[in-house]
């Protein structure tokens, strides 16, 4: 049934394509094999969806790693929501998001509280990988 969920994310809807991706998303370590489609929605129209893609995502964990990359590129996203999905998300693979601590740091200046709260808690999960950026944290 995943596959004729996956379909779904394709669908001219928006509303359809966030609960396709929030379905699969719930299936947490089962829809690894989902997660090339999750994340191409993270260049989705709307922020729901992207927003969507990214919590699923990080319900996927050490399996979202391969696309770290394009979650860390949703930090630049115009939507304040779907940038502090990303950085969550970033926070949630924990250690593997470690490459990516000074990018996370950066978002301590965003111009939304929600943002910065988020980056915090980022820098946290990292543990001692966010010691680099302790005066940043401090400031």
């Amino acid at each position: 049934h995943a596959a004729a969920i996956v379909e779904r994310f394709e669908d001219e809807g928006a509303q359809v394509r966030c609960a396709a991706v929030l379905t699969i998303g719930a299936l947490r370590e089962h829809a690894a094999p989902h997660a090339p489609a999750i994340a191409r929605r993270l260049d989705d129209e709307e922020d729901d969806v992207r927003c969507a893609a990214l919590w699923a995502l990080s319900a996927l964990r050490e399996h979202a790693v391969p696309h770290a990359a394009a979650i860390v590129e949703r930090f630049e996203d115009e939507g304040a929501q779907v940038r502090c999905a990303a950085v969550l998300t970033i926070g949630a693979l924990r250690e593997h998001a470690a490459p990516h601590a000074p990018a996370i740091a950066r978002r301590l200046d965003d111009e939304e509280d929600d943002v910065r709260c988020a980056a915090l808690w980022a820098l946290s999960a990292l543990r001692e990988h966010a010691v680099p950026h302790a005066a940043a944290i401090v400031e």
